[in-house]
């Protein structure tokens, strides 16, 4: 269940950045250095706000969030958030307490795995154009995103084509990737 939370929080983190560093105000002048120099933003000044959110949150339209701007861009936030979980809750809350069991945990969990499976699966049958049943090189390429670089397309198929003959099954396809071993080597842990 992806919802539009986590790019939420990053603007909130960006506009909590906004108001340390002085409210994110230009300069005089309208470039982003003292003395209107357009070259752009001063040395530590964070980015700027993307449109969508200006477009939202902005209430008098003058380019910046101001502390009220703020503060209600926080409480929509939350509210929003308040709401997608009410919504789960609700929606995997069979005894109608209120509260997730963990029973009911497990059940969400397992259910949202299987719709992920089957988008997954929706998506292999979809780029399976021959419907083969197996995946080739050519149509793996024919899935990648527009520009992306021809030797990583190759590489991730090899990586996909676990047994090596030259077709990534069904199986492959929905094949979490093994876990990564995230210690370093050498005297302060993992392997030597």
């Amino acid at each position: 269940m992806k919802t539009r939370i986590t790019p939420i929080l990053a603007v909130l983190g960006l506009t909590v950045s906004l108001a340390s560093a002085g409210g994110g105000r230009p300069a005089p002048g309208g470039g982003g250095r003292p003395g209107g120099d357009s070259s752009g933003p001063r040395p530590g000044t964070p980015p700027t706000l993307p449109a969508d959110v200006l477009a939202t949150y902005d209430t008098d339209g003058d380019g910046v969030l101001s502390a009220a701007e703020k503060t209600a861009m926080k409480a929509a936030i939350e509210a929003e958030r308040a709401a997608k979980r009410a919504e789960f809750i609700a929606k995997y809350d069979t005894d109608g307490d209120g509260v997730l069991s963990a029973d009911e945990r497990a059940a969400a969990k397992a259910a949202i795995e299987a719709e992920k499976l089957a988008e997954i699966t929706a998506k292999f049958n979809e780029l399976d154009t021959d419907a083969s049943g197996g995946l080739s090189a050519e149509e793996w390429a024919a899935g990648a995103p527009e520009g992306a670089d021809p030797a990583r397309v190759t590489a991730a198929f090899t990586k996909k084509d676990a047994d090596a003959d030259g077709s990534i099954s069904l199986e492959e396809f929905t094949a979490k990737p093994a876990a990564k071993d995230h210690k370093r080597p050498g005297p302060h842990g993992g392997r030597r």
